[in-house]
C-alpha cells in the first residue's frame, strides 16, 4: 500500500498524559508563549511538520505503552491525496 501526503496536510491526534506532558516540555524554553490547556484526552490538530517537530523525539519503535504520546498510537490524516 502506498500513502501520499504533504507535510503541510492537517493531522489530528488525541493526546495521552505523556503526550500532553511532552507538548509543554517542548515549549518550556519559549518565554511568553501562551499555550493551550492540554491533558489526556485533548485533541490536537496541526500540520504534519509541526507534529513531527513537537513529538518526533518521543515517537519510536519500542516506546513503552505508558509513554506513547497519542491514544491508540493513532494519527488521523485530514488531507492528502
Amino acid at each position: 500500500m502506498r500513502v501520499e501526503f504533504n507535510v503541510n496536510d492537517k493531522v489530528r491526534v488525541v493526546l495521552t498524559a505523556a503526550g500532553a506532558e511532552h507538548y509543554y516540555r517542548h515549549f518550556s524554553d519559549v518565554p511568553g508563549r501562551h499555550l493551550p490547556q492540554l491533558y489526556a484526552g485533548s485533541e490536537w490538530e496541526g500540520p504534519v511538520w509541526e507534529l513531527m517537530q513537537i513529538w518526533g523525539a518521543v515517537m519510536f519503535n519500542g516506546q513503552l505503552p505508558s509513554r506513547m504520546p497519542f491514544q491508540e498510537n493513532t494519527i488521523e490524516l485530514q488531507g492528502g491525496k
